[in-house]
């Protein structure tokens, strides 16, 4: 080890401090912002009001519409209780249940699949037995769970168009005043 004086140290150390600075930002230019990247995922901005989301249940209502995979890549659309809640009396969505098989059998929204994001390479098959023509509606626990949001985020990535989120999930469902079911499938 060489003897430096302290100015010298200083130098050095303030030479390795820059290294480092333009490794990571070379990093970044070369592979992207990896927070914004992660899953391939765009941030998702939660408000108050869900109702002022994407329109949605027009979209849904009129089965003549079609959203564009780009349009609906933009930005998640995110629906409240009421409008699921709408959609659910009409028969036009599929819910998907993004938690574990244990949360999903202690109670779920009515009609929902068990489709764990965590376990998406088992779910495979029934990815390619959803329907292409209704909307596939992600949900989990509520607003703390992200499982949801990387379900939708996967299905779009797979070729599905029709994706929305339901961020309130099981809890906001609940605090409305709607019942969970039991486990309905004999697969699980």
């Amino acid at each position: 080890m060489k003897n430096l004086l302290p100015h010298q140290m200083v130098q050095e150390a303030l030479l390795l401090l820059a290294l480092a600075v333009l490794a990571a930002v070379i990093s970044v230019l070369v592979q992207g912002d990896s927070l914004t990247n992660r899953f391939d995922r765009r941030p998702i901005y939660y408000t108050e009001d869900f109702s002022s989301s994407l329109p949605l249940p027009t979209i849904a209502i009129d089965s003549t519409a079609d959203a564009s995979a780009a349009a609906v890549a933009q930005q998640l659309p995110m629906i409240s209780v009421e409008q699921l809640q709408t959609l659910l009396e009409k028969q036009q969505v599929t819910l998907l249940d993004a938690r574990l098989p244990q949360e999903y059998n202690s109670g779920h929204l009515p009609g929902a699949i068990n489709m764990p994001f965590e376990d998406w390479d088992a779910r495979q098959q029934l990815a390619d037995e959803l329907p292409k023509d209704k909307w596939l509606i992600a949900y989990c626990g509520g607003p703390a769970c992200d499982l949801a949001e990387l379900l939708a985020w996967e299905l779009i990535r797979q070729g599905f168009n029709q994706v929305a989120l339901f961020p309130q999930g099981t809890e906001g469902w609940q605090k409305a005043g709607f019942p969970l079911h039991e486990r309905e499938n004999s697969d699980e």
